[in-house]
């Protein structure tokens, strides 16, 4: 759960610095921030999946369906919008 959380700041982060800059905000160093917020939150969210997936199979009582699922998708979004931004840069 905690690579969750860390996964979600990171995008939040990088999301929020993305808006910043596209509104035309100096912010220094604006280029560099943003591709280890982009770089931690792939990072972390590898781990998020990971994590997720020995748990689901270690475990003798499995988490609610909800929180997997919300996991999940968290751990997968910074890789798709990875995916997304190298897709389209072209």
């Amino acid at each position: 759960m905690l690579t969750t959380i860390a996964t979600t700041v990171g995008l939040l982060v990088w999301l929020g610095l993305m808006f910043a800059v596209s509104r035309g905000a100096e912010v220094p160093y604006a280029e560099f921030i943003l591709s280890y917020a982009m770089i931690f939150a792939l990072a972390t969210g590898f781990l998020t999946l990971l994590l997720g997936f020995f748990t689901h199979r270690l475990r003798r009582k499995r988490a609610p369906d909800s929180i997997r699922r919300f996991a999940s998708i968290v751990g997968m979004l910074p890789w798709t919008i990875y995916a997304a931004l190298f897709l389209f840069s072209k």
